[in-house]
């Protein structure tokens, strides 16, 4: 009989053990949603300086989760905060620094410190830091090799980028030894020599992943970086 009697209360207390790592506290939700808002306003912003204090505010007012619960709200929470920072910093990071914070991100399970669910968004921040010091050349330069299929005019992307467009081509021309508009096309030549030769794509979807109008100007294209190789 008394065997039973603690084996019962063996069973409840791991049955309350259970429940309460399922608890989430409304007050330490409260605390984390609050925070959050502040770090989603930074990130709206697009500044990494901004970001990157935000998140250094984001650390320190982050209530401690105490339940696998908690630790599970606050993993999704970061996880979309990492999405939302992917997004605003897009132009200023590479698809490769995108793709290793991504995978740091899935890498770090449960439990995990804050900070190491934190990391991959600094390397976000601070890829777009870099990004932003380099010269005007340059930032244009790396910001074409990954969005060779973009539209925007010289004068937008220089917007975008933080330069004017007479700085830019100027700037472009005397370190790179081409105008912008001839750097964009060769890459965009490339970028259909490549997709041509590892996919199945036909040449009308190659024309469009590469922002060209016409299937005449993927072939201009070609024809031109054909004959240049051989120059």
């Amino acid at each position: 009989m008394e065997e039973r009697r603690t084996e019962h209360r063996s069973s409840r207390i791991a049955t309350g053990v259970a429940l309460s790592q399922n608890y989430v506290r409304m007050g330490w939700l409260g605390q984390l949603n609050d925070a959050t808002q502040v770090l989603f306003g930074a990130i709206g912003t697009k500044e990494p300086g901004t970001i990157y204090r935000a998140l250094l505010t984001f650390e320190r007012q982050c209530p401690v989760p105490r339940t696998t619960a908690e630790r599970v709200v606050l993993r999704g929470t970061l996880v979309e905060t990492f999405l939302r920072l992917e997004t605003s910093l897009n132009d200023w990071t590479s698809s490769t620094e995108r793709a290793v914070a991504r995978k740091q991100l899935h890498d770090a399970g449960l439990p995990v410190a804050l900070d190491r669910l934190l990391a991959p968004a600094r390397n976000i921040v601070a890829a777009a830091q870099r990004m932003r010091t380099l010269p005007p050349h340059e930032r244009v330069r790396k910001w074409i090799d990954e969005h060779p299929e973009d539209s925007r005019s010289i004068r937008e992307l220089a917007t975008l980028l933080g330069t004017h467009p007479r700085t830019l081509n100027r700037h472009f021309g005397c370190h790179i030894g081409k105008t912008v508009q001839e750097y964009r096309w060769e890459r965009r030549a490339e970028r259909a020599e490549q997709l041509l030769a590892t996919s199945a794509l036909k040449l009308e979807d190659v024309a469009s992943a590469i922002g060209a109008r016409s299937k005449a100007t993927v072939y201009r294209l070609l024809h031109k970086r054909a004959r240049s190789a051989r120059k």
